[in-house]
């Protein structure tokens, strides 16, 4: 049965905003892809229904940032290797008259003076480097044969996704009663043990597996609602747990042994990239989507 702990204990209004973390139990995404596509499943979706184990229901940390980002290389091709790839590509489109076309543009380069010199440069500087052990590059060979360097034709392209930045929270804990107390450690308890891998659970392995542990699903709340303007989350897993039991600086206790500030460092990274389509959905088309 899950239970739902709370810190501070105070009741919530419905003008309250808050983090509320529920632990779900992971459930490997497989390989089976949706008929007619090819992109891998996933387990980071927030949309699909897990188990869900307990609830967390915490002060928004006072640092709230999301960071999204792609990955963008330079490329640079120079003008022969240009010149092949419009050839190739007409080849490919299955195109006579516009490989005809490439081919003549391509041959009117390479008679060119410019482009001879260029040519020139490609066989003294394989002689210079393959017959006498030198190791210049081909354009500091053409600039000192020619006084030039080859149009790189430097560009900025696409080269994949990206996970985003874990998404790192502070909590300051400060009992203020016996109960209260009783319900941080609860809590603490709660993340490590959720956080931490299973020696049992994939049959009678005997130790030779471990199973993957329990992930969770973050939302930043309103009231009973998701906030109307905080960025969304897909599932997480808790990478990271740090828990300082001196946040005041110096070790102190209550009669109990509680200590008289905790400051709980949780860590979680999303499971998943994030796509423009995920802004499409119910979750990403809410506040400023993921």
């Amino acid at each position: 049965m899950a239970e739902t702990f709370r810190y501070p204990l105070t009741k919530l209004e419905a003008s309250d905003d808050y983090l509320r973390i529920t632990a779900l139990e992971y459930k490997a995404p497989g390989f089976s892809s949706p008929t007619g596509r090819f992109d891998a499943p996933t387990a980071g979706d927030p949309r699909d229904i897990k188990k869900e184990l307990d609830y967390f229901i915490l002060p928004i940390p006072d640092d709230v940032k999301d960071t999204n980002s792609t990955s963008w290389n330079p490329n640079s091709l120079n003008p022969i290797q240009v010149a092949a790839g419009g050839v190739a590509q007409s080849l490919v489109q299955s195109d006579f008259d516009r490989i005809k076309a490439k081919g003549e543009e391509a041959l009117n380069e390479i008679t060119s003076g410019s482009t001879q010199k260029l040519i020139q440069s490609l066989f003294i500087n394989f002689a210079t480097n393959k017959l006498l052990g030198g190791n210049s590059t081909l354009d500091q060979t053409l600039s000192r044969y020619a006084g030039a360097v080859t149009n790189s034709n430097i560009e900025l392209i696409f080269s994949g996704v990206n996970l985003r930045q874990p998404f790192s929270f502070a909590f300051d804990m400060v009992p203020r009663s016996q109960k209260e107390a009783q319900v941080i450690k609860q809590i603490i308890r709660k993340f490590k043990q959720y956080s931490a891998a299973k020696k049992q659970g994939l049959g009678t392995g005997n130790g030779l597996f471990l199973k993957a542990p329990d992930v969770f699903k973050l939302e930043y709340m309103s009231g009973v609602n998701r906030h109307p303007y905080l960025n969304r989350f897909k599932i997480c897993a808790l990478n990271g747990i740090s828990v300082n039991y001196t946040g005041s600086g110096t070790y102190a206790t209550y009669s109990d042994g509680a200590p008289v500030n905790i400051i709980l460092g949780l860590s979680f990274q999303e499971l998943s990239p994030i796509y423009a389509e995920d802004y499409d959905t119910e979750i990403g088309a809410e506040g400023t989507g993921f």
